[in-house]
C-alpha cells in the first residue's frame, strides 16, 4: 500500500495540480495487473529451423518430424500453435506429489498458453 501512495503522490507532483491523482493511480493498478497477468501466463514459441536433413518446428527443445520445405514446416508450427490455444474440457486431474501423497484437482481448461511462431 506504500508503493501505491508513493506512487500515487509521484505522478500527482508530475502532473497539473488540478488533475486528480486518482485516474492516474487507476491506470498504475491496471498496468501492475495487466503486467501480472502476462508475466503468469505461461507462452510457448514455435521456432522453424533445419533440423534431420529437413524443416521442422521446435518448442521448448523438442522438434516435430521433419518437413520438406520451410513453410510446410512453419504451416504445421501455426497449427500446433494454434491447437495449443484452444480450450479444453473441464477434467478432474488426479496427480501424487514427491512425498507419495495423491492430489484431486478440477482443471477448467481454459488456463492455455500464448504462442507465437517464428522463422
Amino acid at each position: 500500500m506504500t508503493v501505491l501512495r508513493n506512487k500515487t503522490k509521484a505522478l500527482a507532483e508530475q502532473r497539473d495540480s488540478r488533475a486528480d491523482p486518482r485516474r492516474y493511480v487507476v491506470r498504475y493498478v491496471l498496468n501492475e495487473l495487466r503486467r501480472f497477468l502476462e508475466d503468469g501466463m505461461s507462452k510457448i514459441t514455435y521456432k522453424v529451423v533445419k533440423h534431420d536433413g529437413g524443416w521442422a518446428y521446435e518448442a521448448n527443445g523438442t522438434y516435430s518430424e521433419p518437413f520438406p520445405t520451410r513453410e510446410a514446416a512453419r504451416k504445421a508450427a501455426r497449427l500446433a500453435a494454434s491447437e495449443q490455444t484452444a480450450p479444453g474440457e473441464t477434467t478432474q486431474i488426479s496427480y501424487e506429489d514427491e512425498k507419495g501423497r495423491w492430489h484431486n484437482e478440477v482443471d477448467s481448461g481454459t488456463d492455455r498458453p500464448k504462442t507465437s511462431v517464428e522463422g
